[in-house]
């Protein structure tokens, strides 16, 4: 009976481990898409200003 219960609560948190893994994963993956969104605008903006 504990062996279930202590195995319950492995595998639940677990889940729970592996959600937050992927939501870290998820808002790092967006930040470092506008991160280098707003990189590639700002040198897209100084070529324009250095060329015209």
């Amino acid at each position: 009976m504990t062996d279930e219960i202590t195995s319950e609560n492995k595998n639940a948190k677990l889940k729970d481990d592996q959600a937050a893994a992927l939501v870290v994963a998820q808002a790092f993956i967006v930040f470092s898409a506008i991160y280098w969104f707003t990189q590639i605008e700002s040198v897209r903006e100084l070529l324009q200003l250095a060329y015209g």
